[in-house]
């Protein structure tokens, strides 16, 4: 019985993704993605950006690629000048949008499956069931499963590496080390961040089972490690393993991504946060930006499970790697969005599974925000990129903009928008790669100096100021839109640009 909800949990939670694709135009980082994965997959070379390793990268350009729907260009550029998309006809680039984002599906089952498991260990069947249900309808994760970025891969392989050394906790020997050292592997060939969350969760982890796990003597401990460091090696060779110019060394390909991220790091990233502007970012970026995208029964329900002290104990080790991925995160200088604690909703699943656990009563209250927590999902479909919950919805701009509203998800809308409603021409400011013709969209492009007269669109993320200059649209940000094209898109039609922003309407 357990078996067949949870089939039916991941079949909605693969339709409800599924029914996204037609939606939404390719995002910021698609195109980067894929291109990258193409590159590795046709020319077997990876040349075109190392800051992320190639495994996510080649998943999600696996099915256009195998299927012979896209190929990769000469400039590694699929909106290139003899780009795929550039010149392909529109079903190319809907059909080759979705399958790329169909390869990260396998990640989304992956993740849910693993909180189902490591909860039901815990606190029972129906608790990992639960977990599931938890997992499978929280928005940020729905939203991220429906793109061809790497986001929900890195979700779902740090997440499995966590249970592999909680396991390996449990049960000291050779299973559960050479399953954490897969899953290691795995993870960091996905997604960098990896190596800055793994290493300290499993200090944690072995630190509170005493070290009776690694340290069963030094030799032991030693021919673990070796053995890990084979199986590391074995996969960097495996993903890295094709000939690059110069003879590079497969290690010097890894750890030039590395320097690249830590330099990138360094110098930080114009990130946005509650109207304020910054390169460094905040360390109180990522609570904040958690407190306000994540609904609120899934809070109080993590608050459930933390507060009770059965719970909290035996769900000691999920909600610990929760507290080192948000600690590793908050001392980070990039600040540009939720996306990069993804993995944090399926640990804290499966610290709330454990109020399933308990009476009746709270078993009732239990079930009830469940309840709430689906509906507040089934309301937000297909915008769950953009959801924000009751502290922040209407004016969700005021907090957090870029990856957490507005990504370039809604072009596509717009062009819609323009054709139902019968509006000509629009003078756009578009945050995203996507080309307008590629959408049928009839626009040209929108001078900051001055506001003209008809229609003028604007993307969030430049009306509100950011890589553009916090004074850019401050006309826009003065006077409420016309309408509102998904939850990205600002539009306006302007019949008199001096005339003064409406008595009583504040500033976004």
């Amino acid at each position: 019985m357990r078996c067949a909800v949870l089939g039916l949990l991941l079949a909605i939670l693969i339709g409800r993704v599924a029914a996204t694709y037609g939606v939404f135009n390719d995002v910021v980082d698609e195109s980067f993605h894929i291109a990258a994965g193409l590159e590795a997959l046709q020319e077997h070379t990876y040349t075109l950006e190392s800051q992320h390793p190639p495994l996510g990268r080649v998943a999600v350009a696996a099915l256009p690629y195998l299927l012979g729907v896209l190929r990769s260009d000469p400039g590694h550029d699929l909106w290139g000048e003899q780009g795929a998309w550039k010149t392909c006809d529109d079903a190319t680039y809907w059909r080759s949008l979705a399958l790329a984002r169909a390869g990260n599906l396998l990640f989304a089952v992956l993740a849910v499956v693993v909180a189902y498991r490591w909860a039901a260990e815990l606190f029972g069947g129906w608790a990992g069931v639960g977990a599931a249900a938890l997992v499978t309808v929280e928005p940020n994760f729905l939203a991220h499963a429906g793109l061809a970025t790497l986001d929900i891969s890195a979700t779902a392989t740090v997440l499995l590496a966590a249970y592999c050394f909680w396991r390996w906790t449990r049960e000291p020997g050779w299973r559960w080390c050479l399953a954490s050292a897969g899953a290691f592997s795995a993870a960091v060939l996905t997604k960098f961040s990896a190596l800055a969350f793994l290493p300290p969760i499993a200090l944690v982890f072995f630190t509170a089972a005493r070290g009776r796990t690694l340290f069963t003597g030094w030799r032991m401990a030693a021919l673990r490690a070796a053995v890990c460091a084979v199986i590391f090696w074995i996969s960097l060779q495996a993903i890295y393993g094709f000939p690059v110019r110069g003879g590079e060394f497969i290690p010097s390909r890894f750890a030039n991504g590395l320097e690249h991220l830590r330099r990138h790091n360094s110098e930080g990233h114009r990130a946005y946060l509650l109207g304020r502007f910054s390169d460094r970012g905040w360390w109180y970026y990522f609570p904040v930006a958690v407190a306000v995208k994540t609904t609120i029964p899934f809070l109080l329900l993590t608050g459930i499970g933390i507060g009770l002290p059965a719970t909290r104990r035996r769900a000691a080790y999920p909600l610990a790697a929760a507290a080192v991925v948000l600690a590793v995160a908050m001392a980070s200088n990039l600040n540009i969005g939720i996306r990069h604690v993804l993995v944090l909703y399926p640990f804290l699943a499966i610290v709330a599974a454990g109020a399933f656990a308990r009476s009746k009563t709270l078993l009732l209250v239990t079930v009830l925000l469940v309840g709430w927590h689906a509906g507040e999902s089934l309301a937000a479909h297909p915008d769950y990129l953009g959801y924000f919950n009751q502290i922040a919805r209407g004016r969700e701009e005021r907090f957090l903009i870029d990856s957490n509203l507005d990504w370039g998800q809604d072009l596509a809308r717009l062009a819609r928008y323009q054709r139902d409603h019968g509006i000509g021409e629009v003078h756009l400011n578009y945050f995203g790669r996507t080309l307008p013709s590629r959408v049928h969209l009839n626009a040209v492009g929108l001078a900051p100096e001055y506001p003209p007269l008809g229609w003028a669109a604007i993307s969030v993320t430049h009306c509100m100021g950011l890589f553009v200059g916090p004074q850019t649209f401050a006309w826009y940000r003065e006077r409420p839109p016309t309408a509102r094209v998904g939850k990205s898109i600002l539009l306006y039609r302007i019949t008199d640009p001096h005339a003064p922003p409406p008595v009583g309407v504040g500033r976004r």
